[in-house]
């Protein structure tokens, strides 16, 4: 099983918006979220949670060019 820790962000296995870990209760996971600007909070069982993967996406970086030298 997966252990969790304060702090985790976490999704329900069956989907659900991510939430964060907020006390860990042995086999119990007291999980807080956002809906719009209302706070949930509630109690799910440790084996129905995964942990959150954070996105990955790749970087582009541009390269900046020095100013030129010559006036026009």
């Amino acid at each position: 099983m997966t252990m969790f820790a304060v702090g985790d962000t976490v999704k329900l296995k069956s989907g659900s918006p991510v939430m964060t870990v907020a006390e860990v209760e042995g086999d119990e996971v007291v999980c807080i979220w956002f809906d719009k600007s209302q706070q949930n909070k509630q109690r799910f069982p440790a084996a129905t949670l995964i942990k959150n993967k954070p996105r990955t996406g790749s970087s582009t970086i541009v390269p900046i060019r020095p100013p030129s030298r010559h006036s026009y």
